[in-house]
């Protein structure tokens, strides 16, 4: 349990490591389409963790802007404090999997075979890279 987890129990910092461990699992046994679904919830709930330890609330992403990582990144990129401002770089960090070619929570529809294993790999080392940059940062730092 994070310092940051909501009184429903949602916990952005534990569930982006939780989508990670699961993520790379489902990777290393081909089961690509998967591991790029939840890699993309990494980067999901990384930012959230973000805007989270910025002062910013659960509400602040409502407005189906939960799982649209483009509007993430735009309210990480506002809502953050000197709190969080350490953290801010990590909103760049993501670009394959926000970018053109890039996820959407539309994916668990998809049937088996529609992500490739390069894809998924570009995802998964992205989801990586925002995990370390952020909510393993501020678990050091204590933020959360």
């Amino acid at each position: 349990m994070s310092s940051v987890q909501q009184p429903n129990g949602e916990d952005p910092p534990e569930a982006a490591g939780k989508h990670l461990d699961d993520a790379q699992l489902l990777f290393i046994h081909d089961h690509w389409d998967g591991a790029a679904y939840l890699a993309g919830y990494v980067v999901e709930c990384s930012l959230k963790a973000v805007i989270l330890a910025g002062g910013g609330s659960r509400g602040t992403w409502g407005g189906g802007r939960g799982h649209d990582l483009t509007a993430l990144q735009l309210l990480a990129a506002t809502v953050f404090s000197g709190r969080s401002a350490k953290y801010m770089q990590a909103i760049g960090v993501a670009q394959t999997i926000v970018g053109a070619t890039g996820w959407n929570v539309s994916q668990r529809y998809f049937a088996s075979g529609h992500i490739g294993e390069a894809v998924a790999e570009a995802f998964l080392n992205d989801a990586e890279a925002m995990y370390q940059a952020t909510v393993i940062e501020m678990k050091k730092d204590g933020l959360v």
